[in-house]
């Protein structure tokens, strides 16, 4: 079984990142180390399953990347994922490869409640995109989106959970790539709310345990 560690930074409940760990758990050992800015769910979560973690207060920008750089170096880590709605900066951008998971098609509904945004646009898509990290908002090199047709048939709500199926997969994507996975069928590329992505996921066992996770939401028709 492969080996994956990796660092994170959040501030919330992290639940696409726990998701996608279960999905993939059956053929990769994935080891993460946690920084996040205050106590919350993501934090609760790494300290009951004794994964490594670390609080920083964000004071600022260079601080707070200065600080969370230091503390990935302390643990040996240099690719990083973040859950994250604040700005980072030097040195972390410039020392570990970065990527965040946000909730729409970019560059499309940049910045702040991206899926609101769209519910307000009247967008007809809704997505999420998975990019590298640099000095702007939402701005870095793209690498895998993924998408869902027919927003306006789904409340706020349904469409909120719609997005966390989606940062679930684009996480899975991210942690199979980083370990050079091949694909195992080119039939994992949707399921019932996924309709286009441009990474299939790889492994079945992942890609199955997705279904299972999916089949457990409810999801309400606005119409």
């Amino acid at each position: 079984m492969k080996l994956f560690e990796f660092g994170v930074i959040g501030s919330a409940g992290g639940s696409p990142l726990k998701a996608a760990i279960k999905c993939v758990c059956e053929t990769i050992t994935v080891r993460p180390y946690i920084v996040v800015d205050r106590e919350c769910g993501l934090l609760d979560w790494a300290k009951t399953n004794k994964i490594e973690n670390t609080i920083i207060d964000y004071a600022s920008k260079n601080q707070f990347s200065d600080e969370a750089n230091s503390y990935f170096d302390s643990v040996g880590v240099n690719r990083v994922i973040m859950y994250y709605s604040r700005m980072v900066g030097a040195p972390i951008l410039e020392e570990k490869s970065m990527y965040n998971v946000h909730p729409s098609l970019l560059p499309a509904y940049s910045g702040l409640s991206p899926v609101k945004q769209a519910k307000d646009g009247a967008a007809l898509v809704l997505g999420a995109s998975l990019h590298s990290v640099d000095e702007g908002v939402d701005t870095g090199k793209l690498c895998y989106q993924v998408a869902t047709k027919n927003l306006r048939n789904y409340d706020l709500t349904s469409a909120q959970r719609i997005s966390f199926l989606q940062k679930t997969w684009l996480t899975i994507n991210w942690i199979e790539d980083a370990l050079g996975l091949k694909p195992e069928n080119d039939k994992f590329s949707s399921s019932e709310y996924i309709d286009l992505c441009t990474r299939p996921i790889r492994s079945k066992s992942a890609y199955l345990e997705f279904l299972e996770i999916e089949k457990t939401m409810s999801f309400e028709n606005e119409n």
